[in-house]
């Protein structure tokens, strides 16, 4: 007999937790400046990814990076550089 093992949603995790975070600032904020919410969605869903993939199993035809990052990790950094250069532009470029 094999061994059965419990697999987690994880692309559920991935989808739901940014969303919940981001839906929690929309409600707590009254007046908000253009581009904030996509930029804490870039850099919500960056970070969040960057964790998540740890709890998955590297895909086996590109495996590990470096020997240290998967795929997701590495293309989730250049989204949170994206995500901050906007929330800059967001809030100190008043004009």
């Amino acid at each position: 007999t094999g061994v059965q093992t419990c697999a987690l949603p994880i692309s559920v995790f991935e989808g739901l937790i940014p969303f919940i975070i981001l839906f929690c600032i929309f409600k707590l904020l009254k007046k908000i400046p253009k581009g904030l919410i996509t930029s804490i969605f870039l850099i919500n869903y960056s970070i969040v990814r960057f964790l998540i993939e740890y709890l998955r199993e590297p895909d086996v035809q590109i495996g590990i990076k470096y020997n240290l990052f998967t795929q997701g990790q590495i293309l989730s950094i250049p989204i949170l550089f994206i995500g901050l250069i906007i929330l800059y532009s967001c809030l100190y470029n008043k004009k």
